[in-house]
């Protein structure tokens, strides 16, 4: 028996330590996705059928026009980002198991998450809802009265429930998220500082983006634009990092913030 267990032991080993490499893998992948999936899909795409970023300013009937025309692709390209942003929850506990325990920490992976819940919430409008309200208006028989009721449904729930919810509370926290993890990086010595900063830089723009929702649209959507690219190049620069650097970095699960320097 003993013979048995003393030769499986290195095996075992060996197994066990691929473990780590396979879960910061993967953290690296889910990470490099969000980044290109938000980048290409979201601004290259979607940007200039809507014109981003004055989609919100233009006519309502206009929107739901930009929608049918281009359905198909609209709606594969939002049901992706949802199913993206809800990919946060795992890239949160993933990103958490890095860290040491503490209750900041715990409170950081829980704000990841629920970002992540709170702007699926906005994205999946536009694949449920989107096309039953663009039916509404578009059909030629409809009315006048239901043209009005569906532009209220619109600006009812995707004002206050996307927006609110998805593009308000989940826009800050996903800034409250970055920032606290940049701060976390920064503790590192695994980590780079150049990707610590690069994360605050990411969070600042975050921050200011969500100045939209204070009312302060003029001079700050421009700037809260190159926030978001700068917090997805971040993401992606995460990602890389973990891909090429996995020799330093503690394993998912260590709660360790030592290590060699990448």
């Amino acid at each position: 028996m003993s013979v048995t267990a003393a030769s499986a032991g290195p095996e075992s080993r060996s197994a066990s330590a691929l473990q780590p490499r396979r879960r910061h893998v993967a953290l690296g992948l889910s990470l490099l996705t969000v980044s290109v999936v938000f980048s290409i899909g979201g601004q290259l795409l979607l940007g200039p059928i809507f014109g981003y970023p004055d989609v919100a300013e233009g006519n309502t009937g206009d929107l739901f026009r930009a929608f049918d025309d281009n359905r198909t692709l609209v709606m594969s390209v939002f049901y992706i980002i949802t199913l993206v942003e809800l990919g946060r929850i795992p890239v949160a506990i993933g990103v958490y198991q890095l860290m040491p325990r503490s209750g900041a920490t715990l409170v950081l992976a829980v704000f990841g998450a629920l970002a992540g819940v709170l702007r699926a919430l906005d994205y999946i409008l536009w694949t449920f809802l989107m096309p039953i309200l663009a039916d509404g208006y578009l059909d030629p028989s409809a009315t006048d009265a239901t043209r009005d009721t569906a532009t209220l449904m619109y600006e009812a729930l995707f004002s206050y429930l996307g927006d609110g919810l998805g593009g308000n509370l989940g826009l800050l926290l996903l800034a409250a998220w970055t920032a606290g993890v940049s701060l976390q990086l920064l503790r590192a010595r695994w980590a780079p500082t150049w990707l610590a900063v690069w994360g605050l830089f990411g969070a600042a723009g975050l921050f200011i983006n969500y100045a939209e929702f204070l009312g302060s649209t003029e001079g700050f959507l421009g700037l809260g634009l190159y926030g978001q690219i700068a917090f997805y190049t971040w993401l992606g620069a995460f990602g890389l990092t973990m891909l090429w650097g996995l020799r330093g970095a503690p394993a998912p699960g260590s709660g360790r913030v030592e290590g060699e320097t990448l």
